[in-house]
């Protein structure tokens, strides 16, 4: 199966919404992804079962952002507040996709937030889900989000609220599989369709290795200094591939699979550490 076969194979795209900034951003990058590949755009939203959980337990309290009083969890509010924002997140799906023309689906689902997500990607072929770029509990939510692509077996976009400059590239790092080819042929058509450079990071364990995988690509998608962009990443770990990207900001960078369907340990931490849009490619798109 050739890389734009491969491509072409994405129909459902599942987002995960709610009404956070992440979530949106999500959207409206899942939105543009369905535009490309011709797919439907299915929204989800979650009624946090443990929210609601603990809302009934009699110690439970909540503050207010706005004046820091403190008072009980209401559980019919609570659940109020649910049905309101997942209404907010219809209305939004609706409205993006009314106006790219592109089909759509909504549906609310009560569970735990990971669970319920992975028990929904399971007829997906693309998972969007929103992250932040701040730690949460001592933990980057960056690096919960790659540990759950790695345990889906769809691709997953991980999305965040991001202004690129003007000039970002969209960045895809080569690897020498098809799922690989894949995600070379996706950047490509992106920065093309989106008038943006292509930077192509190659991981190599050395220069020859380098050199050879470089004309590999160079016969694929030609040579073009002005568009294309070409960065050597030599070395076992991800801090050749954060030196190859030390001076871009891309719009989106694109990973792809092993041929095993997981992603390199190298490249999940590069994922986490990220600091704008990521798409991990499956061999199975």
């Amino acid at each position: 199966m050739t890389a734009e076969r491969e491509i072409a194979a994405v129909r459902r795209i599942l987002v995960a919404l709610d009404a956070s900034p992440e979530s949106m951003a999500a959207l409206e990058q899942a939105a543009s992804l369905a535009v490309r590949l011709q797919a439907e755009l299915e929204g989800l939203f979650i009624e946090d079962e443990d929210l609601i959980n603990l809302a009934r337990q009699p110690f439970a309290r909540e503050v207010c952002r706005l004046t820091s009083a403190v008072q009980s969890f209401d559980v019919a509010r609570l659940e109020q507040d649910l049905r309101n924002q997942a209404g907010m997140a219809r209305n939004a799906l609706r409205q993006k996709a009314e106006a790219l023309q592109l089909r759509w689906s909504f549906h609310v689902v009560r569970g735990r937030i990971e669970g319920a997500i992975e028990a929904a990607a399971g007829s997906a072929d693309l998972l969007a889900i929103g992250r932040r770029r701040q730690p949460i509990g001592g933990e980057a939510l960056g690096r919960t989000s790659t540990r759950m692509a790695k345990r889906l077996g769809c691709s997953v976009l991980m999305a965040m609220p991001s202004q690129p400059p003007a000039q970002a590239p969209v960045a895809v790092v080569f690897t020498a599989s098809p799922c690989g080819d894949a995600a070379l042929d996706l950047a490509q058509r992106t920065a093309r369709e989106e008038g943006r450079r292509l930077l192509v990071i190659v991981q190599a364990k050395d220069k020859a290795e380098y050199e050879a995988r470089k004309r590999l690509i160079e016969e694929g998608i030609g040579r073009d200094p002005k568009r294309i962009l070409i960065k050597p990443a030599i070395g076992p770990d991800g801090k050749t591939l954060q030196q190859a990207l030390e001076r871009e900001q891309p719009q989106l960078l694109v990973l792809g699979c092993d041929l095993a369907g997981q992603l390199p340990p190298e490249l999940a931490e590069f994922a986490a550490a990220s600091n704008c849009p990521v798409l991990v490619m499956r061999g199975s798109l």
